[in-house]
């Protein structure tokens, strides 16, 4: 009966973990290049019952295995949908959007750098290429190796593969764009649209060939009706583990006030 209890109460944390998800993608259904969240939960492992009788050392024989039971859900791990969002043209010069895998990249201190894929950029006093804010967004030099993009103004033009060339027709840069084997282990979510890599020794980014469309955004992947949708599902959970609850409550009570008075 406890075992009941301690498997209901389980399965509404994790319910309230969903919930708290799902929460969080509906906040950013209009955040320009959200990444919706994920919730994984994962049973703990089974636990083998044998009847083994009251002597001390008793040996477990095939032919006196039971089953097995279950503690329970927890939450694993919260995963990250990288799913490409649908492209919103904005004929704003300073908005970029890429058309494939990768991130931008920017500088937020001496070789630290972010990584996102908010393209929603501006130029700053400097005439620098920035996000909201004021990250500058990285290029590459000769060598591939990061750089800071002097743009000059607003009037400047990005063609498909990332180059960028000012009001003048000068080449000012490639945008740098860049991605990792293994995202969901790569990459965690650090606030503001950004993401950090998580062990910089580990995991290295790369350069990749995407496309990038200025002129436009890459909004949400995230579906609204579909999270409204899984909320009720976990509405519908948390309240049958809440009754599984209730009513294990109500039956130790009567076994401790009533069935032991007997």
């Amino acid at each position: 009966m406890l075992r009941g209890l301690y498997n209901a109460t389980t399965a509404m944390q994790v319910e309230t973990a969903r919930l708290n998800a799902i929460a969080n993608n509906i906040a950013n259904a209009e955040t320009t290049g959200y990444k919706k969240d994920k919730m994984v939960s994962q049973s703990f492992p089974d636990v083998l019952v044998a009847r083994i009788g009251n002597k001390a050392g008793a040996v477990v024989r095939p032919f006196d295995i039971i089953g097995s039971i279950n503690h329970g859900v927890h939450v694993d791990q919260v995963k990250t949908d990288w799913l490409q969002g649908p492209l919103q043209q904005t004929d704003n010069n300073t908005d970029l959007a890429l058309t494939g895998d990768g991130f931008f990249v920017l500088r937020v201190g001496q070789n630290d750098y972010r990584y996102t894929r908010d393209g929603a950029f501006a130029v700053d006093a400097g005439g620098y290429l920035v996000n909201q804010n004021g990250y500058r967004v990285q290029g590459y030099d000769d060598q591939n190796e990061f750089v800071d993009i002097l743009v000059g103004n607003e009037r400047f033009s990005v063609d498909p593969a990332g180059n960028i060339y000012t009001d003048q027709q000068q080449y000012a840069g490639t945008i740098a764009v860049e991605d990792f084997d293994n995202r969901d282990d790569a990459l965690e979510k650090a606030g503001d649209n950004l993401y950090i890599v998580y062990d910089p020794e580990q995991y290295q980014s790369y350069p990749v060939g995407t496309g990038i469309k200025q002129g436009h955004i890459e909004v949400s992947n995230v579906d609204i009706n579909k999270e409204i949708t899984d909320m009720m599902e976990v509405y519908r959970h948390y309240e049958s583990a809440q009754r599984i609850v209730s009513m294990l409550d109500q039956t130790l009570d009567k076994t401790v006030n009533e069935v032991g008075r007997v």
